[in-house]
């Protein structure tokens, strides 16, 4: 991808990713939970390690790496 779209991209998830969520909000009557959605942030990113993106793998795992260490059992 072009450097621009590779620097506008991580921005524009989190924009993307806020909207979706104050959106979502407005639709349903069901609280979000902040730590279950992390959990599942984990399981994601864990799932998109074993898509045919390289690109993503150093990313991918250094989020994870910040993250395991407060995941509880349970």
């Amino acid at each position: 991808a072009p450097i621009v779209a590779r620097a506008l991209a991580p921005p524009g998830r989190r924009i993307l990713a806020a909207r979706y969520l104050s959106a979502y909000r407005r639709q349903t009557a069901r609280p979000i939970d902040p730590s279950a959605l992390e959990r599942w942030e984990i399981v994601w990113a864990a799932a998109r390690l074993w898509e045919p993106i390289p690109e993503e793998h150093p990313a991918l795992l250094r989020f994870l790496r910040a993250r395991l260490p407060t995941v509880e059992a349970g």
